[in-house]
Parts: structure tokens; sequence; C-alpha cells
């Protein structure tokens, strides 16, 4: 379970669109995610422009941004409907005061070298994020959580 304390009702927007890259698939036909064996080699055909970066904090135009949510999750998703639904997080809570989510993740899934996700990867991608020495762009969209500008001057140990 994650608990996010302080955050912004767009926290939960913005969380959906970074993720990890584990081995969850997506099945074509619907938008429920399904857990397969992971595939090795291959290729991945999209009409783009070349990306200069596949970081996800680093993805700084639509295309690079198409090609990066096609390889990594992140704890929620938009549906064809754009209904915010489970990804990594198989369901979540927000607080009566709008300023606490509680996250459930989905157990099994992996990444590629096998290892299960755990909260602290959600952790360290938000921090990495908000890191100032990585100089991310997308960091501005998460001033709004309380805490981030703390984190960000160094005067607090996370947001």
């Amino acid at each position: 379970m994650i608990s996010f304390e302080t955050f912004p009702r767009i926290a939960l927007f913005l969380l959906s669109l970074y993720g990890i890259n584990c081995g969850l698939r997506h099945n074509q036909e619907s938008s429920t995610p399904s857990l397969e064996t992971p595939t090795y080699g291959g290729s991945l055909r999209i009409a783009a422009q070349s990306p200069k970066s596949l970081d996800p904090i680093r993805s700084q135009n639509y295309w690079e941004s198409e090609i990066v949510l096609q390889l990594f999750d992140g704890l929620l998703r938009f549906n064809n409907n754009l209904d915010i639904t489970p990804a990594l997080a198989h369901d979540w809570k927000v607080s009566a005061d709008g300023r606490t989510y509680t996250f459930n993740l989905r157990t099994g899934v992996r990444f590629h070298n096998g290892r299960e996700i755990t909260a602290a990867d959600f952790v360290y991608s938000l921090t990495r994020l908000l890191d100032p020495r990585q100089e991310s762009e997308d960091a501005q969209l998460y001033s709004l959580i309380e805490g981030t500008r703390d984190y960000q001057s160094g005067k607090s140990l996370g947001v």
C-alpha cells in the first residue's frame, strides 16, 4: 500500500502519466490489463519522429510521449472514455479532505529482470522526476503538490 500525504486532486491525473516499465501487458481488444510471459526481441514500429530520449522524465513532445506510454505503466490510466482506471494500482482511495491518496499495487507485476514492483519504485520515480538536478521540464506540473518546493530546494527529504 502506498500512502502519499498532501497530494491535491491533480496528482491523480499526473500520476497516471508516469510509471515504471513492468511486465504488465494490455489486451488489445479491451482496456483490461493482463499478465503474460514477457516476449523478447521483435520490433516496435510507430510512425513518429525519432525520440531524443525514452526516459519518461525527459519526453518533451507528443511523439516521445506516445512511445514512452507504450513502454511504461503508471499507477492509473485512462480508458477509451477517458475514465480513470487501474493500471499498476488495482485500487485506490482518496481521503475526505482530498490530501491523502492510498494506492494498492497489483501483485505479481514484475520488471523485465523478474523483480516485483514495490511502493519504493514509485517513490523513486516521483522523487527522481522532482529532483532539480534532473532538470525535467515536467517537474513544474507537480508544483501544486504540497511539499514539492521544499523538496526541490533541499528543505525536506521527500514529498
